[in-house]
């Protein structure tokens, strides 16, 4: 069980997320059950819209534990709430186009990764998602049920190995103070899918529409 306390400086509309949060979670505002987000039979994927009056509110989350695979990304997944849970907002003149991409290695800072083979040719293609800052917020990445096998690079720094599981929704963070992190003026996000991916030009279109950046507006609790 987790208890959080919002203090509402207006009334509003508050952009909620958990994406630091794994499996089914039933929410409760103020005593009332707003539903099952997250992952999960009968789940609805984060984020969402709660209207909310000025003053002081109780959200109430009960997270669910079902489980995880046993080998590759999987071994690492956490269960709970393990992130903050925050508001946020999109973040304007984000831009994810498909092309060649440079040839990067995703072994520059881990010895490791489940799926991939050290020294082997590098994918020549992937999708590039590009935004400019003039501050430095955190960011969230969210690529929704993302399916395929791939690596994320962020301004050419090895982020995460995906293993591409669409059951649950992936959300990487891109914190200003990260490593690799933003910075400000034009930032890039390589996503490379594994070279035996094969990707119609239908399905490269759709997921590049799925693609959303998030701007945490404010950090609302979390352990």
């Amino acid at each position: 069980w987790y208890l959080v306390r919002i203090r509402q400086p207006k009334s509003g509309r508050l952009h909620l997320d958990m994406p630091g949060a794994g499996d089914r979670l039933r929410v409760h505002l103020d005593g009332r059950p707003l539903g099952i987000f997250g992952s999960g039979p009968d789940a609805t994927p984060f984020p969402t819209e709660l209207p909310l009056a000025a003053g002081d509110h109780k959200l109430v989350v009960l997270a669910e534990d079902l489980g995880r695979g046993s080998d590759g990304a999987a071994c690492e997944e956490r269960r709970g709430i393990f992130g903050p849970i925050v508001e946020t907002r999109p973040l304007k003149g984000v831009k994810t186009t498909y092309g060649e991409v440079p040839p990067l290695d995703p072994f520059s800072e881990r010895g490791y990764l489940h799926g991939l083979v050290r020294d082997a040719p590098p994918p020549e293609e992937g999708f590039s998602i590009r935004w400019t800052l003039r501050r430095r917020p955190t960011l969230l990445l969210d690529l929704g049920a993302w399916p395929v096998p791939a690596m994320v690079f962020v301004n050419e720094r090895p982020l995460k190995r995906l293993d591409g599981d669409e059951s649950v929704r992936t959300v990487l963070e891109i914190a200003p103070d990260g490593d690799p992190g933003s910075k400000i003026g034009s930032n890039e996000v390589l996503i490379v899918p594994d070279e035996d991916v094969d990707l119609d030009p239908k399905r490269r279109a759709a997921l590049a529409r799925g693609v959303r950046m998030w701007e945490v507006v404010r950090e609302l609790g979390g352990p």
